[in-house]
């Protein structure tokens, strides 16, 4: 019975000071209200990517560690890990990679004041990105900006610039064996043309060369032959390695690029409102009671 009789007191109070509920709760809301309609809009923009396991992607590990390492990023060894991509998004040399090649100091306002420390507009780019959303394989870049089209422009540069600091600092041992043949197969086709050309031009008799140049020309043939043979198997190297070579692709890839959104990710006005108006019915519950304590105190 006691109980019952409480709870229509507490009835009774919220019935007898609704308007002071109702005061707090639409002051907070409309405060809120205009809050938000005067913040910026902000856009989200999201890229999508895949990363690769199983044979071509094996040695991801070794990759991203040499990669991060050089960065200034320790990664631990835990084989292939969807982590490791994440600390390289990360890293300050890609959000400086992202500053430099989309120009933000001539597109965001007020970044090209020269007093502004490039360290610094590299840490607001990669603040920027937001915490990627990682499903599986499948990772989700996203990027915030108050422009729709630069915030897609830094997702997709966000992957461009992991996949050049790929390409740039994995240089792996096929590939430093490609470059080495390719300097070396030029040098080695015009030293065997000089020597042909050579060659052609010793006299020669009916039965072959003649007599009196027998001692040079032997020499010139051995030379010829040598330099062929050299000239052979470095154009089998150089098939061989572009083969070794095209297998080592970065162990990810771009599934959907970001496109630029139509609507503002933020402010949240509707949400915000809604938030607002339940806190301070919450205040304005919390003022009746002790209105209605403090008037009890006073006349008792």
């Amino acid at each position: 019975m006691e109980d019952e009789i409480d709870l229509r007191e507490y009835i009774n109070v919220l019935l007898k000071r609704w308007r002071v509920i109702a005061l707090f709760a639409i002051c907070f809301a409309a405060a809120a209200f205009i809050y938000s309609l005067r913040q910026s809009p902000v856009y989200e923009a999201k890229a999508t990517i895949l990363l690769r396991t199983g044979n071509s992607g094996g040695s991801s590990l070794t990759q991203y560690t040499g990669l991060a390492g050089l960065m200034g990023i320790n990664i631990a060894g835990s084989g292939g890990n969807l982590g490791d991509l994440v600390e390289l998004l990360k890293s300050r040399a890609v959000a400086a990679k992202v500053l430099s090649d989309l120009n933000l100091t001539q597109r965001i306002k007020g970044w090209d004041d020269p007093k502004i420390k490039k360290e610094d507009l590299a840490s607001t780019v990669s603040r920027m990105l937001k915490s990627p959303k990682i499903t599986g394989n499948i990772i989700e870049i996203k990027a915030e900006a108050d422009n729709p089209q630069l915030a897609a422009d830094i997702a997709n540069e966000f992957i461009f610039a992991i996949s050049f600091y790929w390409n740039e600092l994995n240089f792996t041992e096929a590939q430093k064996k490609l470059k080495y043949i390719q300097s070396e197969l030029p040098r080695v086709e015009s030293d065997l043309k000089l020597v042909e050309a050579k060659l052609k031009l010793v006299p020669r008799s009916s039965n072959g060369f003649s007599f009196g140049s027998s001692v040079g020309v032997g020499g010139l043939q051995r030379d010829y032959e040598i330099y062929n043979s050299v000239y052979t198997m470095l154009k089998k190297e150089l098939e061989s390695t572009k083969l070794d070579a095209s297998k080592e692709i970065p162990p990810f890839s771009m599934v959907d690029s970001a496109l630029k959104p139509d609507l503002p990710t933020k402010p949240k006005i509707k949400l915000n409102t809604m938030i607002a108006l339940v806190l301070g019915a919450f205040i304005g519950v919390f003022i009746a009671f002790f209105q209605e304590y403090w008037e009890k105190s006073r006349k008792s």
